[in-house]
């Protein structure tokens, strides 16, 4: 049962009570819906973070058939200054392009925030740092994620690149 599931039953069980007892039912009723609402949360941005993860481990093993498989069919990424890329079979190319680019060691990404902007959508923050030819460069990410049946999935992600230096 999910908390908003919880809440629609306490609403059922208070209708005919009167107003009194309805307000009083649903008080006590509240922290367990609630309770039941943090441990999804927190179920969510656990499986949002090991989506991340597997992104991250399928870009470092060069292996982009793993790492297309977290995104949702139409997503779309954009790296600033850079044209958008739309779709799953261009950011095939992309990631493609990337993982051999010359020079390319390894990407990290961490997630610094997680804002549920409905029960299925998320917005992601993260920092990222590609090691490319002996230079780090750094990157602020947003990452759009939605909740399919078979788990969360990238719908969107926005890239910024903003410093370079030797390590």
């Amino acid at each position: 049962m999910t908390s908003n599931h919880c809440m629609q039953r306490v609403l059922k069980r208070t209708a005919g009570h009167r107003p009194t007892r309805a307000i009083l039912l649903t008080l006590l009723m509240l922290p367990a819906c609630a309770r039941l609402g943090v441990v999804e949360e927190q179920a969510d941005s656990s499986a949002i973070r090991a989506l991340l993860q597997a992104y991250e481990a399928a870009i470092n093993r060069r292996d982009v058939e793993a790492a297309i498989a977290t995104y949702l069919p139409d997503a779309d990424v954009w790296v600033v200054g850079y044209d958008r890329i739309v779709g799953l079979e261009a950011i095939r190319r992309n990631e493609e392009r990337a993982m051999s680019a010359p020079g390319f060691q390894a990407w990290t990404t961490s997630v610094d925030a997680i804002r549920y902007i409905g029960p299925d959508v998320a917005v992601v923050e993260s920092a990222g740092t590609v090691s490319m030819g002996g230079d780090l460069i750094a990157e602020r990410i947003t990452w759009v994620v939605s909740r399919t049946v078979a788990g969360w999935r990238v719908a969107a992600v926005r890239i910024m690149a903003f410093e370079r230096s030797r390590p």
